[in-house]
């Protein structure tokens, strides 16, 4: 075989390692972006149905309090006047569908009365409970999910006492199940996106909270007794194939491309492998090291016309491998923004709000000279990633937050870094999402790092973020004036942002309306 069908051939073999390499490495990164989009996904939804078992317990005890510490429910049950306590107790509760109380038993401490309302479980039974014989040993509230036929109960107990807790002569009994209904109701509250079945288990062989199957995720939350003993669990099983295929979708477009380019310029190599074979072994070399992801070699372009031109070939070929990686990021980040604009769909006070925002960074940017715009530009239009994860319920709640909803809003800043920490592409841009809600007084979050610590581009992203949020409708106020949220941005000079950046956005902030048509963003 001639040295040149050899070197041919070569040249062939490194352009087919490039891309088995490129291959790889896009494959492993996209799987593990994929493994930690599913774990913050179903940390996320765990924690809902979390806080909805705690919160149905909180209505169940709140509901004890109201009925049991009350003087006028002492008092008639001391007279045992049972029209009284049926009509205000213990039929009240069983009857009235709000309350959604399945079992009501109410007995006098000298056992001369008693009211039962519920399913057929003894009175026995209910007695024989640790958490009945808690609350009478230790004369207060007791409350703790029990078992009775199959099917689980979140069972409180508590003395009837007068308001002032002085004097007790009876027990209240309230009890929910913890079946279908309460499935469905929890269904409709939380977890209604992509979830595909509910149910009430008694194992989970596996013992852990999340599970992967293929495109499946499995929620486990556990239900304990007393002793902290798992009783049972509340499986969620989601179904997220749609991910799945779009990042099947996205990947076979990156490398189709990619491949085309990589043959058409393996071609133009191997055409121009004509003479002088110490530079092309020196060329061989070159493309050794472009296989191993050195897209940064250049050849000199010298010696007779044929070896000039296979060098400029060589230098093309690492040039469209470059471009084909930045197009590669560029397709990446198109798909993330993607997630931004169906997170501003579910949205409609906020739709349009990354792109403004990229507009204020660019243009803050730009009039301090800072150096990667671009950079910057694409910071601001995904800062507002890690929202994916948060809950509808949250996300588009009209009124006030709670701080425990506030809360778990204060961590799309940290989900939005995780989301793009996993890909090299993102490390220009992942502190700057992480970071955009610092305060330069070192009161922020997530870190509640301070001043100069804040890299420049998240400084920049705080004001151009507070700003639009001030100018644009939200569902619990209207937009402010540019003269008004301005006010608030100068009231927060030297704490919540840096002191020159808000001097710089005061320069140049009621000059961006000439600039509205050239970016399409339309001002207040």
């Amino acid at each position: 075989m001639k040295a040149k069908t050899k070197i041919k051939l070569f040249i062939l073999g490194a352009i087919a390692i490039v891309i088995s390499t490129v291959t790889i490495q896009i494959t492993v990164i996209m799987e593990q972006a994929k493994e930690e989009f599913f774990n913050v996904y179903g940390e996320s939804r765990l924690k809902i149905v979390e806080n909805y078992l705690k919160d149905s317990s909180e209505r169940l005890e709140n509901y004890m309090y109201d009925y049991a510490q009350w003087d006028d429910a002492f008092n008639h049950v001391e007279k045992e006047d049972s029209k009284w306590l049926q009509n205000n107790i213990t039929k009240y509760l069983y009857k009235t569908d709000f309350f959604g109380i399945d079992i009501v038993y109410l007995s006098k401490k000298s056992n001369t009365y008693m009211e039962y309302y519920g399913d057929e479980i003894s009175i026995s039974e209910l007695e024989n409970t640790n958490v009945y014989k808690k609350s009478l040993k230790e004369n207060k509230m007791s409350r703790e999910y029990v078992i009775f036929d199959d099917t689980i109960y979140d069972v409180a107990v508590a003395p009837i006492t007068t308001e002032d807790q002085t004097k007790s002569n009876g027990t209240l009994l309230l009890a929910k199940k913890i079946d279908k209904l309460f499935l469905d109701n929890l269904q409709v509250f939380a977890i209604r996106d992509h979830a595909k079945k509910t149910d009430i288990v008694k194992q989970n062989d596996l013992k852990l909270p999340i599970v992967h199957k293929k495109n499946k995720i499995e929620i486990y939350q556990p239900i304990k007794n007393q002793d902290e003993d798992e009783i049972a669990w509340i499986q969620v099983v989601y179904n997220l194939s749609d991910l799945n295929h779009f990042k099947y979708k996205l990947f076979k477009e990156i490398m189709m491309t990619f491949i085309v380019y990589s043959l058409i310029a393996g071609v133009i190599i191997t055409i121009l492998m004509d003479q002088e074979m110490k530079k092309i072994y020196e060329v061989i070399n070159k493309i050794h090291s472009i296989a191993k992801g050195d897209y940064k070699q250049r050849l000199e372009e010298k010696g007779s016309y044929e070896v000039r031109e296979l060098s400029k070939s060589v230098n093309m070929l690492s040039t469209e491998i470059k471009t084909m990686i930045d197009k590669q990021e560029e397709n990446y980040l198109e798909s993330i923004k993607a997630l931004v604009t169906s997170l501003e769909v579910k949205d409609a006070y906020t739709k349009g709000h990354s792109e403004r925002v990229s507009f204020y960074a660019y243009r803050i940017g730009e009039h301090i000279g800072y150096r990667d715009l671009h950079i910057l530009s694409n910071a601001a239009l995904v800062h507002d990633i890690g929202k994916i994860a948060i809950p509808d319920m949250i996300l588009n709640k009209p009124g006030k937050l709670t701080e425990e909803e506030y809360n778990i809003i204060k961590k799309h800043p940290d989900m939005g870094y995780k989301i793009l920490n996993d890909s090299h592409m993102f490390n220009d841009i992942k502190y700057i999402i992480k970071y955009h809600h610092e305060r330069y007084d070192g009161k922020g979050y997530p870190d509640q790092i301070k001043g100069e610590d804040i890299p420049l581009g998240a400084r920049i992203l705080a004001v151009a973020d507070v700003f639009d949020a001030l100018t644009s409708n939200r569902a619990y106020r209207k937009a402010m004036s540019i003269d008004d949220a301005m006010k608030i941005i100068k009231d927060g000079k030297g704490t919540h942002f840096d002191p020159y950046l808000v001097e710089v956005f005061e320069e140049i902030v009621y000059t961006l309306q000439e600039n509205e048509e050239n970016y399409g963003i339309q001002m207040i």
